[in-house]
């Protein structure tokens, strides 16, 4: 397991084997220049095309003097910094999307901006720009069935989150717009980020330190059966933090130790657990022990 740390030097912590031993976790320096990027807000692992045991782990964020995304195939001990300042139009803006497929190829958001890889996201080129569609941010992505699909803000209707999304076949032609409507953008904690949770197509969308989330039905171009939920009335003033799914049960973390679930692909929502550790500390992060996407 890895995770990434709030911090500007040993950014990413990881555990050993198991990660349940009690052993303390590692913390690595992934960036050793002169002038780090800062915080990674993105980590994420998949299969690599070749199968092997190590898999590929990539974690993206700030984009300060380095502009660069970090990368390791060796389990996590090793990284490597992979610049992105080469592709046309990169800027200094944060990156929180990215996902990959488990066979190989990855992608990550900027700006308006869709980033593509190939080859294990050794390398990534520019596949996309949505220009003259209003774009400001893409603020979270997931891979399901053959299908990417990202969450974006517009600088018109600002305060609102979007959806598009396309096949693996083709990564240049998406989706009409979907999303909008009642699904607030995230709000102002520091992440600045959207979680999707995607399995077998259905997809949560939970734009973070909000109490509204989304969900929907994607396949390739098609995006449909989008609905909001409102959590409000059962989140106590909570706001929301990250969510999950085993492909069974759907759990959204949120602050001062609540945790909520759903086992009807995220379309009704009860209270699963109140003040976890205690009443006030929130919980941030939370995943399960199946590997997807699926």
């Amino acid at each position: 397991y890895c995770m990434t740390n709030d911090s500007k030097s040993k950014q990413v912590s990881v555990s050993s084997a198991n990660v349940a031993d009690g052993q303390p976790w590692t913390s690595v320096n992934i960036d050793n220049s002169a002038t780090d990027d800062g915080d990674q807000f993105v980590i994420a692992w998949t299969e690599s095309s070749a199968r092997t045991k190590a898999g590929v782990w990539m974690a993206v964020g700030e984009q300060g003097d380095n502009k660069a995304y970090y990368r390791s195939i060796d389990g996590a001990v090793n990284w490597s910094e992979i610049l992105l300042s080469g592709i046309t139009g990169h800027t200094g803006n944060r990156i929180t999307a990215l996902a990959g497929d488990g066979y190989g190829n990855w992608m990550m958001g900027q700006d308006e901006r869709i980033y593509y890889s190939t080859n294990n996201g050794t390398s990534f080129t520019l596949a996309h720009t949505f220009t003259g569609e209003n774009f400001s941010k893409i603020s979270g992505m997931a891979y399901t069935g053959d299908t990417w699909v990202i969450s974006y803000e517009r600088t018109t209707d600002s305060g609102k989150t979007f959806l598009r999304s396309c096949s693996t076949a083709d990564v240049t032609t998406w989706s009409s717009e979907a999303g909008g409507g009642a699904l607030e953008n995230y709000g102002t904690g520091d992440s600045e980020r959207t979680t999707i949770v995607a399995y077998q197509g259905r997809i949560l969308v939970v734009p973070h330190d909000r109490q509204k989330i989304g969900y929907a039905d994607v396949s390739g171009t098609s995006i449909s059966n989008f609905n909001v939920v409102d959590v409000s009335s059962i989140t106590s003033g909570d706001n929301l933090r990250d969510a999950s799914t085993d492909g069974n049960t759907w759990v959204i973390c949120a602050q001062d130790g609540l945790l909520l679930k759903s086992t009807d692909d995220a379309v009704n929502w009860s209270v699963a657990a109140t003040a976890i550790r205690n009443s006030t500390d929130d919980i941030r992060c939370i995943a399960a022990n199946v590997h997807l996407p699926q």
